[in-house]
């Protein structure tokens, strides 16, 4: 159950960031010139794109896992978990709204 919690948190918190307006610029430390060179190429010329595909997987999973949860779970403990995954999906479908607009 720690973990449930713990996913649900950290996509909530990633939503929140994601949430924000993107910047497209990029951090300019050997590390971060290493993992740019190892995305695909579309996502490496477009910081977007990638942040794009991160929401979107984000959003994949939460709604994987609210659907586990709403059919494997009763009680108010399922009632309260699936109201969290339910604000933390329209929250990361807000994200993916806002950073793959253009992507």
């Amino acid at each position: 159950m720690k973990r449930l919690r713990l996913f649900i948190v950290s996509i909530g918190a990633l939503a929140a960031v994601g949430a924000s307006p993107v910047q497209a610029s990029v951090i300019d430390t050997p590390t971060c010139k290493r993992a740019l060179a190892s995305l695909p190429i579309s996502t490496a010329k477009h910081p977007t794109a990638a942040v794009c595909s991160v929401h979107q997987q984000s959003l994949l999973e939460t709604v994987r896992t609210r659907a586990v949860i709403a059919a494997c779970k009763n009680g108010q403990e399922r009632e309260q978990d699936v109201a969290r995954l339910d604000g933390a999906i329209e929250t990361i479908n807000v994200a993916v709204a806002d950073t793959c607009r253009d992507s």
